[in-house]
This record gives structure tokens, C-alpha cells and sequence, in this order.
């Protein structure tokens, strides 16, 4: 039984240090998606952004979110997955400019 228990903390730590490690390995990236983050919601406090536009925003968040969590699936960051996260974060962060000044407010 300790055996069991033994082998279950060690997976356990070595799942969680394999994602701090791909952490540690994309600090821009997840510094970069926290401030777009702050960015939607401050847009939607001042009335800059529509409900809708902060739906579409968040989606899209939600999909970058998902391809970092994909990529850091196996441990390692490949520079063509570091790549394709970086282009949709520009993406993402363009689109935010773009509806915080349409002039379209709430």
C-alpha cells in the first residue's frame, strides 16, 4: 500500500513539474494572454466593448488557451507550436484594438 501511495506522489509531482516547466518556457506567452485578458475586461467596464465583441474576444482567448494546453501536452514546446500560439496571440490582440475602437458602445 505505501508502495502505491509512494508511486502516486512521484507521478504526481512529476505531472506538475512538466507543466511549471512549460510554464517557465512560455513566460511572454502567458504574461501577453493575462494582459489581453485585462484589456477585454476593462473595454467591457468602460462600455468601449459590446456583450458580443467580448463573447467573440473571450472565444477567441478560449482557443488560444486550448492550443498552448495542446502543445504543452507532451512536455515540450516545439518553435512551430511556439510560433502559431505567438501569431494568434498578435491576432487576438489586434482584434481587441479594433473593437475597443469602432465606436460601437454598450
Amino acid at each position: 500500500m505505501k508502495q502505491v501511495i509512494f508511486g502516486l506522489a512521484i507521478l504526481g509531482t512529476l505531472v506538475f513539474s512538466n507543466h511549471v516547466m512549460a510554464q517557465v518556457r512560455m513566460p511572454r506567452v502567458t504574461h501577453r494572454q493575462i494582459h489581453q485578458h485585462e484589456r477585454i475586461a476593462q473595454g467591457r467596464h468602460s462600455g468601449e466593448l459590446t456583450r458580443g465583441e467580448a463573447i467573440h474576444l473571450n472565444r477567441q482567448q478560449h482557443m488560444i488557451r486550448r492550443d498552448k494546453r495542446m502543445a504543452m501536452a507532451d512536455g515540450h514546446i516545439s518553435p512551430r507550436e511556439r510560433h502559431i500560439i505567438s501569431r494568434e496571440q498578435h491576432h487576438a490582440n489586434r482584434n481587441i484594438y479594433r473593437m475597443k475602437h469602432n465606436r460601437r458602445y454598450r
